[in-house]
């Protein structure tokens, strides 16, 4: 009945996932982007496994964030951030902050740092000061990332007082992939302090 019907519509889901990420991982670009799609539109209005079409548009968005295909990049992390960044969906707010880094870290790519700031900017209004461990790192990457673009526009108070907030906030951590940015964020002050 049912709950079988469910349980085949999940398995099939995680085959399509696993091998749309297996193709990208081989190359196989335009493949991985249909295996993706077919995530997105097996889950995407399922209100229970939407979290799983989230995850489909995040990944489709950054395999073709990393060619120059940046308007339609662009439009999916947009479509993540419209779709699943209301109160509704709680436990999709971490996709939704990588998604608004990504979106971010595309834009600035491209030269358009004041959209940039702002994506980064929204980002941590979102997910800030969530307690949640799991949004650190998009915490991090948010907050370093936007006191960068005050940087590259001209705005070096404003940027060496976003880096000190990172190192304030996370100076302490054991999580080596945060400590890996702490110490990015770190050097980028200390360069800019004696320039």
């Amino acid at each position: 009945g049912s709950e079988s019907e469910r349980t085949l519509k999940i398995n099939v889901g995680t085959a399509r996932s696993n091998r749309a990420v297996s193709l990208s991982h081989l190359g196989l670009r335009a493949d991985a982007l249909a295996g993706y799609t077919e995530v997105i539109d097996l889950y995407r209005d399922d209100a229970d496994l939407c979290e799983r079409a989230a995850w489909a548009m995040l990944a489709k968005a950054d395999l073709i964030a990393s060619s120059e295909e940046s308007d339609e990049s662009l439009a999916l992390y947009e479509e993540v951030v419209n779709r699943y960044g209301r109160p509704a969906f709680p436990e999709l707010r971490e996709i939704v902050a990588r998604a608004l880094v990504a979106k971010g870290f595309k834009l600035a790519a491209n030269g358009r740092k004041e959209e940039a700031f702002h994506a980064y900017d929204e980002a941590l209004a979102r997910c800030g000061e969530s307690p949640d461990d799991g949004l650190n790192i998009s915490v991090v990457r948010a907050m370093y990332y936007k006191a960068y673009a005050l940087e590259e526009l001209g705005r070096t108070l404003d940027a060496l007082a976003g880096y000190d907030e990172v190192v304030s906030r996370f100076g302490e951590t054991g999580d080596r992939e945060i400590r890996v940015l702490v110490d990015e964020v770190e050097k980028r002050r200390a360069w800019l302090r004696r320039a």
